[in-house]
């Protein structure tokens, strides 16, 4: 790391600090030819996934757009306040460990249903409601008797 005081090229870490929900490090380092401070900070590079749309359309995926859809599903169910963050980060975490770039809106839903399910089935039920857009009590009717069949065998 060069320095900004003498531009010298060789440094030692003082300190090392994990910042931003751990995805970035601050280091303080001191450098061994003007033993001048400074800090730096390190941070992975970006994955950016592209969502392939039900009309095939594509487009960026949006945190913004999974933590509304999870908050509706979530909304006054007694979870820890860091859930949506840590499942936001596991759906996104989960593609692109598959080194998948573009990735169908439909295998985001489907991922998301299965986080969801294992977190709260009310929350589940709302969520599935709107992704595979239930238009009768029929179809609510069978969702929660499946999710009920599901309890029974656990």
């Amino acid at each position: 790391m060069k320095c900004i005081y003498c531009d010298g090229y060789h440094s030692s870490i003082l300190d090392s600090r994990l910042i931003e929900e751990r995805s970035s490090i601050r280091r303080r380092r001191v450098c061994k030819k003007c033993n001048g401070r400074f800090t730096t900070y390190e941070k992975a590079a970006e994955h950016h996934i592209i969502v392939v749309k039900r009309d095939g359309t594509k487009i960026v995926f949006s945190e913004k757009k999974l933590f509304i859809a999870l908050q509706k599903a979530l909304y006054k169910r007694p979870i820890p306040q860091n859930t949506i963050p840590d499942t936001i980060i596991r759906i996104k975490a989960h593609f692109v460990r598959k080194k998948m770039t573009e990735v169908r809106s439909k295998d985001i839903g489907l991922f998301t249903m299965t986080l969801l399910r294992k977190i709260d089935e009310v929350a589940y039920l709302r969520f599935r409601s709107v992704y595979e857009d239930f238009g009768t009590l029929d179809d609510f009717d069978n969702a929660v008797k499946e999710v009920q069949k599901r309890q029974d065998k656990e």
